[in-house]
């Protein structure tokens, strides 16, 4: 994982303080002094969003809850939360659009500095839609902003890894998506139950605690067993994959051997954004690519290979209209679309104003509802 995000370009590699606050604690090593080429020191501030935080948080918690939570919308602390005995309030009675909008919320607020550069665009032509490429442009992103919040994301996901030796390490991990760990149970008694609670943000919770069998296919493409079969694969419907286990009779090896192997073409949606600030849903296909693994050291004749790779499917894609790839599959680990396409400058636009006056909608809307 440090290969795949901190990997090297031009022969350097770009990293942080958060990263090596991380690597000294999975390595129980102190750095005293690195070799740099350049550096750059900033100044950190709080986040100005924790009020918009702590409210939608309060909303996505209480809104899963019958019991009242020991706090109120405006008091509630994320990191400190507490369950009464008593109902919740009939004002707290929030709506699945309200407690899934809310979760959009969380998410969008770290993820919207770090949206691509360009979208493609629906617009209207009588009936029917015609696709502009790149008709979407973002406002430049705070690439600091961004930078952080990778660098923090990433340091929290493998903190855990830092109570557990090499060899524990290499026996137990399995599997790591954007927020969760998937390991074998015998890492359980390592970790210090400070770090598990069900509700406090930040904290870790338990899932899944009778897995019998994992198989990682690709990013975001997984399976385990566990009383059942459960599915993880992203892009593809949640209906297809009910279908997916409902004919494999409960037999895992049976659902990996037909539904998770490499080159299998599924049905799946795609989601763009429209010239009228809304999003269009039309139907696609994707096929499933079994993922490669990634090289446990930096090697340059490695990166230079890769580039003539990603220079290769840049030069394929040039001329096409679709704007659907998202990974590519290389003997070097999987590229994102984001390493292909080379940066742009951004002109100047008022697109970040429409965000803010989208949320600025919904969270009137959202106030309406609740009083």
């Amino acid at each position: 994982a440090i290969v795949k995000y901190y990997n090297s370009k031009n022969g350097l590699v770009y990293y942080n303080t958060v990263l090596l606050r991380l690597l000294s604690k999975i390595t129980k090593q102190e750095f005293t002094s690195l070799p740099v080429e350049s550096s750059a020191v900033f100044k950190c501030e709080y986040f100005g969003a924790r009020d918009v935080i702590a409210r939608n948080y309060f909303i996505k918690t209480q809104g899963k809850m019958e019991n009242k939570l020991a706090c109120e919308i405006d008091t509630i602390d994320p990191l400190n939360i507490k369950m009464t005995n008593e109902p919740k309030p009939s004002k707290y009675n929030f709506s699945d659009e309200m407690v899934q909008g809310s979760k959009v919320l969380l998410n969008g607020i770290y993820g919207v500095p770090a949206l691509r550069i360009h979208f493609d665009i629906f617009k209207r032509v009588g009936n029917d839609f015609e696709n502009v490429k790149n008709g979407f442009t973002n406002k430049e992103r705070n690439i600091v902003f961004s930078a952080g919040v990778t660098a923090f994301a990433f340091h929290n996901l493998l903190s855990p890894l830092q109570y557990l030796t090499d060899e524990e390490i290499d026996k137990y991990f399995w599997y790591a998506d954007t927020d969760s760990l998937y390991m074998d149970k015998r890492a359980l008694d390592k970790f210090p139950k400070s770090m598990f609670h069900k509700m406090n943000l930040g904290c870790w919770d338990i899932e899944h605690e009778n897995i019998t069998k994992f198989y990682a296919f690709n990013h975001k493409k997984y399976c385990l067993y566990d009383n059942g079969i459960v599915v993880r694969c992203g892009g593809v419907s949640k209906s297809l994959i009910k279908e997916w286990i409902k004919h494999s009779h409960n037999d895992f090896e049976f659902f990996v051997k037909c539904y998770f192997s490499d080159g299998t073409i599924v049905p799946s949606t795609r989601s763009i954004r429209n010239e009228y600030n809304t999003i269009s849903i039309y139907n696609s296909s994707a096929k499933l690519e079994k993922g490669f693994p990634y090289f446990d050291s930096y090697i340059l004749k490695n990166e230079k290979e890769l580039e003539k790779i990603k220079a290769q499917i840049r030069d394929e894609i040039a001329n096409q209209n679709s704007n659907e790839l998202l990974y590519v599959e290389t003997p070097y680990g999987s590229i994102g679309s984001n390493e292909i396409i080379p940066n742009e400058e951004i002109p100047e636009n008022n697109n970040i104003r429409e965000l803010i006056e989208e949320y600025n909608n919904f969270k009137r809307h959202n106030q309406k509802d609740l009083f």
